[in-house]
């Protein structure tokens, strides 16, 4: 379950950040607060349970992993609160100001640190599917 919601974040992040934030700038202005609204609601469901079930999975290895495993799943968890920390003090921030009034900087600045979490999430995506495919 870990390994396959941290695949479909894995996935979702590259799209949200080659394709889906640079559209941003293509929203009229009178329609970008409406539109960022929906984009928020709407991506709530999708990507609040798997990262919900990410966090929960992710403890939960914690507690069965092998002593050969357990440094992997600290990291793990490590880098999964790197992304929970970026999402919630700097995205979701972003996100609320984008709902009030559209501004170029602002979602340039979305597209630049979402990096931090297109970057983990690959590092996570790539540690565990090594660890739970080959290292077990």
């Amino acid at each position: 379950m870990h390994l396959l919601s941290t695949a479909i974040m894995f996935g979702v992040i590259w799209f949200v950040q080659i394709i889906h934030y640079p559209l941003f700038a293509l929203v009229e202005e009178k329609n970008f607060a409406s539109y960022e609204k929906e984009h928020v609601r709407l991506t709530s469901f999708l990507i609040m349970p798997a990262m919900l079930l990410e966090l929960c999975t992710a403890v939960v290895l914690i507690f069965f992993a092998s002593a050969h495993e357990l440094p992997y799943f600290w990291l793990n968890l490590i880098l999964l609160t790197g992304i929970w920390l970026s999402t919630f003090f700097l995205q979701v921030p972003l996100h609320t100001k984008l709902s009030r009034i559209k501004t170029e900087p602002e979602i340039r600045k979305l597209v630049k640190t979402n990096w931090i979490r297109t970057v983990l999430w690959t590092l996570r995506f790539i540690l565990l599917f090594w660890v739970l495919t080959f290292s077990a």
